[in-house]
């Protein structure tokens, strides 16, 4: 896949477009992280879908202007679909990313056909929130960016991978590294005020919640509280996988994004290609 950029809300978006179909697969990355690690998952697809990979803004290498907002990530997000000429949109989300999925498929009911919410949540958990200012002041110190950087990777990968495949860790770790530690803040500030709640009762196309049985991020009470206000929600589980989904289990997640293409096509109009 191909790296390119676009001029969207006055800041660079970057992204790439590979494949051909009539769906749009919008894979949205989360907190910290970049489009790169989802154009695998992406690869996959190439043949049966369009495959928009965008980094967000404030995410190494799109600008780095606020806001880090939920609200804002979908305005860019539209725009680049506008931009693009793209329609019939599966949105993929993982972690963060799954509220953007959301929040589009709230406002553009017409035009995005699914939502995949992979280790997605609501809101941020409480107890995070609660602790924030401490986190954004061990940010600041010296050494803090490491440090963080350290923690929070270890937290993405499930206890199997991270026994027998460290470079998974030391991969997100050096994305995290990328960003100063006022960079940080500033995305994790727009993180911990995020609330997709409200805009869930709007979403009117099918959705599906994957969790894994080894996710130290999203919870599984993250997924029952979706659940509960996701009527009629599809439920997907992934036995022993982690938060870094394309890397921990990409087969199953492959899978699972092949049966909501099957659905979203065959509920299209007119014949489905082979």
């Amino acid at each position: 896949m191909r790296s390119e950029s676009a001029e969207i809300n006055g800041i660079s978006i970057c992204y790439s477009l590979s494949g051909e179909g009539a769906c749009t697969l919008l894979l949205i990355h989360g907190i910290g992280s970049e489009g790169g690690i989802l154009r695998g998952v992406g690869a996959h697809f190439a043949r049966s879908a369009q495959v928009l990979v965008p980094t967000l803004r404030g995410h190494i290498p799109s600008g780095l202007t606020p806001p880090f907002t939920v609200a804002q990530f979908a305005d860019d997000l539209a725009a680049l679909l506008d931009a693009l000429g793209l329609d019939n949109v599966i949105a993929v989300g993982i972690s963060q990313g799954s509220q953007i999925a959301f929040e589009l498929a709230a406002r553009l009911s017409a035009r995005v056909k699914a939502v995949v919410a992979v280790g997605g949540m609501a809101r941020p958990p409480p107890v995070e929130v609660a602790a924030a200012e401490t986190l954004y002041a061990a940010l600041r110190k010296s050494g803090g960016m490491e440090r963080f950087a350290e923690h929070f990777s270890g937290r993405l990968t499930s206890k199997a991978a991270a026994a027998t495949r460290p470079a998974l860790r030391a991969y997100a770790k050096m994305n995290m590294l990328r960003h100063e530690p006022a960079q940080m803040v500033e995305l994790l500030k727009g993180f911990y005020s995020s609330d997709i709640r409200p805009q869930l009762s709007k979403v009117r196309c099918p959705t599906w919640l994957v969790i894994g049985t080894d996710d130290q991020i999203s919870t599984l009470q993250d997924q029952v509280e979706l659940k509960r206000l996701l009527k009629g929600c599809h439920v997907r589980v992934l036995p022993d996988a982690g938060h870094d989904y394309p890397a921990d289990a990409p087969s199953q997640l492959n899978g699972i994004l092949t049966e909501v293409l099957i659905e979203v096509l065959s509920s299209l109009d007119g014949p489905v290609e082979p």
